[in-house]
């Protein structure tokens, strides 16, 4: 049973809630953390083609972008631990990635970088206006 004082509510005001059955407060279920879909596999198989901790990045990066529900995003410290990364293993992660042409960074010093994810038809539509002749009028 909880009781209501300050030294209950600090840091876990968010994680009670009142059962309504009994008046008092109860700790809240905690939500289980889920990948947004959809993910296409294609780009996951080339991100799993990359050495070390590539795929664990990739898979930060997609949750990322699910719950931020926006094109551009920072990588941040929760999502890193949620997927068992350390800060230099990151690093080198999107560097691969950047470089395999799945995502796209902004660095900036002192600065969390910022991602936008390269879908797959992105790149293949890129490459086919490429490789098209001009057509003179």
């Amino acid at each position: 049973m909880y009781t209501l004082s300050p030294m209950n509510l600090i840091g876990s005001e968010k994680r009670l809630q009142l059962d309504l059955n009994t008046g008092k407060l109860v700790p809240r279920p905690t939500k289980k953390l889920f990948l947004r879909g959809p993910v296409p596999i294609d780009w996951l198989s080339k991100a799993a083609e990359l050495p070390g901790k590539t795929l664990n990045v990739a898979l930060a990066i997609w949750w990322l972008q699910g719950m931020t529900q926006s094109e551009l995003f920072k990588l941040t410290r929760k999502s890193l631990s949620l997927f068992g990364i350390k800060r230099d293993a990151a690093s080198i992660s999107l560097k691969r990635l950047e470089g395999a042409g799945l995502i796209r960074v902004q660095r900036n010093i002192g600065q969390r970088p910022t991602i936008s994810i390269i879908h797959l038809h992105e790149i293949s539509i890129i490459r086919s206006q490429d490789t098209q002749p001009d057509i003179p009028e």
